[in-house]
């Protein structure tokens, strides 16, 4: 497909090579464009050749067409855990990626209809300054979300299709870097969030955590001005990672029930509440010295404990725990290709991403689109009267 030239958008340009982690340098280097152009392409000074594009997209591994979109969505600060100078490449890659899924979902909205955001009004946290929350309204909320959801008191078993089923946007694909556990993210224009977990670390109770821990971010701190997260605010950074952390434990382990089930604080007793709650030992403790169950010195031994047994990275009990896999996107596609509404050659235009890049960031099984690529193939018959 020859695109229109005038049309190109040097930030599309940047964007793909953030996504991409590379550098100027690299592209001309792969590409056999000169940086100078590419400097120009990006600042949008000048529009390339169609032999420009044709090796800048070939390169990039990116549709003629991505390069002239235009970013028609504004989105909130994205919620990181870490700071690391090592994981600031993969945060702005997957930073970039969250804005892509939230391209595919938009497009998919012209043809499904995915479930409405459900949540209980929050008036109260709107704008609300995270230094002037207590560790009680955190508590609360928490518990008004449980209660909203019908869930009361009971274990959640799976994360993931809960907050599908009440309308949040959840994807897992491999970031690449163990430095990024989850990313948070709301759509402003269409007020969708969208949550991205990292299957680098494949640990099934982590999932569970992080997709809470995303919860709180959203729920706590999605209206926050972006000036709190400037370079050099690492106490406002640790202060909502604390938060959104509390909540989690609450929204996973409420307290009166929890609280009811602990009795000893060994490691031998947290496998068994780990059995039952369905989350990692390592939350079971960390919760237990957030409600005073078990005091500093208690907390510290059975943290070194963990470690000496080597669960920091492998906890046992872990296939007790059910596996969650997103399916919204999964479901939309088989749903909009079944019907032959479109197809994928059309849905890569639109949306301005190889079916193979829809795939890993939507978390489809690799080649998903293959089957309906070879039914589009297919020379159409008719039964003769």
């Amino acid at each position: 497909m020859r695109i229109a030239i005038e049309k190109f958008n040097g930030e599309q340009l940047q964007q793909a090579l953030d996504a991409r982690k590379w550098s100027v340098g690299m592209l001309a280097e792969m590409s056999d464009i000169s940086e100078s152009m590419l400097y120009y392409l990006i600042n949008n000074e000048k529009k390339p050749s169609h032999e420009t594009l044709v090796k800048i997209s070939s390169t990039l591994k990116l549709p003629e067409t991505f390069f002239c979109k235009k970013q028609e969505v504004e989105f909130t600060h994205s919620f990181f855990r870490s700071l690391k100078r090592s994981a600031k490449t993969s945060r702005i890659s997957v930073d970039v990626k969250i804005k892509w899924v939230s391209n595919i979902r938009n497009f998919l909205s012209n043809y499904v209809e995915f479930p409405k955001l459900n949540l209980p009004d929050l008036d109260d946290f709107k704008d609300r300054d995270p230094h002037s929350l207590t560790l009680n309204e955190i508590e609360d909320l928490a518990q008004k979300v449980r209660e909203f959801w019908d869930l009361h008191n009971s274990v959640i078993q799976n994360t993931t299709l809960l907050f599908e089923n009440n309308g949040l946007f959840v994807t897992k694909f491999t970031i690449g870097s163990e430095d990024v556990d989850a990313l948070s993210k709301v759509d402003i224009t269409n007020n969708n969030p969208y949550i991205l977990l990292s299957s680098d670390k494949n640990s099934r109770s982590r999932t569970k955590f992080d997709n809470a821990h995303e919860l709180g971010h959203y729920l706590l701190h999605s209206a926050l001005d972006t000036k709190l997260f400037d370079v050099g605010k690492k106490d406002n950074h640790d202060l909502l990672e604390e938060q959104a952390n509390r909540f989690a434990g609450a929204f996973l382990l409420p307290e009166v029930s929890f609280s009811r089930d602990f009795a000893y604080p060994t490691l031998e007793h947290y496998k068994v509440l780990k059995s039952k709650w369905k989350v990692s030992i390592a939350l079971l403790v960390y919760r237990s010295h957030q409600l005073e169950l078990i005091n500093d010195r208690t907390y510290k031994n059975l943290q070194i404990n963990i470690s000496k047994r080597g669960w920091r990275k492998n906890e046992p009990l872990e296939d007790l725990i059910e596996l969650e896999t997103p399916s919204l996107a999964q479901r939309a596609f088989d749903l909009i290709f079944k019907e032959k509404l479109i197809s994928v050659q059309e849905m890569e235009d639109k949306i301005g991403l190889f079916s193979a890049e829809i795939e890993k960031i939507c978390g489809l099984e690799k080649g998903f689109f293959d089957k309906y690529k070879l039914e589009q193939q297919r020379p159409v018959l008719r039964l003769v009267k």
